[in-house]
This record gives structure tokens, C-alpha cells and sequence, in this order.
């Protein structure tokens, strides 16, 4: 279209156009803010229940101290398999938080990158005199 000779009645359908995708552009700003809400929202509820879980575990390795000071014997055959079953477990745990931390790590910079792009779409939607209004005084002088 930028090619093609503008007729004068062309500039209604090239606002139209253009207002059809900021509309766009706003239920997608809307969804995005949605999205991240939940992803957060989420985030969050996961990282109290590993608290919660990590208070209970505490008290749990209190007791087990407690019960070692208490009954100075070796371990029985089914105790010795739930102890490496716990090791097993903690350190699944231990290399799924690392990899958490390493994606958060990758998410914090992919963010800034996104930063950067969310600061040319707030420049492109700042008022700009020669996009907008200058059209604006363009209209008003032939009507004058």
C-alpha cells in the first residue's frame, strides 16, 4: 500500500486498519499481564509448599537426632533402605533445584531482552508529533 497512489478517502481506511491492530495490541498486552499474573500467582503457591515441606522435614531430621542420641544402635536392614531412599530423593531434589535456578537464570535474561523490547513498544505508543498530530493540524488547517 505504500507503493500505490493514496487517494484522498484512503486515510479512514488506514486509521481503521491501524486502530484494528492497536486493539490487537491491547487484548494482547491484556492476556500477557493475565499469563504472567498466573505464572506468578503459581510460582509462589509452589515455593510455600516446598517451605512448608522443608519446616516438616526439619522436624523430622530433629527426631531422627533425637531417636540416634536416644537408641545408640545401628540402623536395621529396612531403616538402611529408607535412608539411601532418602538420599536418592534428596538428591533428585538437589539437581531439579539447581535446574530451577538455572532456568530462573535464563528467565532473568531472556526478561531484560524483553525489557528491551517493551521499551521500543512504549516508544512506539508515546505521543508523537509527526505521527498523530501532525495529521491532526493538517486536518484543522484545510478546515480553516
Amino acid at each position: 500500500m505504500a507503493n500505490e497512489e493514496l487517494a484522498d478517502g484512503d486515510l479512514i481506511l488506514i486509521l481503521e486498519h491501524k486502530n484494528d491492530l492497536l486493539r490487537q495490541w491491547v487484548e494482547v498486552g491484556q492476556q500477557q499481564l493475565a499469563i504472567q499474573e498466573v505464572v506468578e500467582a503459581e510460582l509462589e503457591l509452589l515455593l510455600r509448599q516446598k517451605e512448608q515441606l522443608m519446616d516438616e522435614l526439619r522436624k523430622l531430621d530433629e527426631l531422627m537426632e533425637s531417636w540416634g542420641v536416644r537408641h545408640q544402635r545401628p540402623p536395621n536392614h529396612e531403616e538402611v533402605h529408607q535412608l539411601r531412599l532418602s538420599e536418592t530423593l534428596l538428591q533428585q531434589i538437589q539437581e531439579a533445584e539447581e535446574a530451577f535456578m538455572h532456568r530462573m537464570q535464563e528467565m532473568r535474561q531472556s526478561l531484560s531482552r524483553e525489557m528491551g523490547r517493551l521499551r521500543s513498544h512504549i516508544n512506539y505508543v508515546q505521543p508523537n508529533q509527526s505521527r498523530v498530530g501532525r495529521l491532526m493540524n493538517l486536518r484543522r488547517n484545510t478546515k480553516a
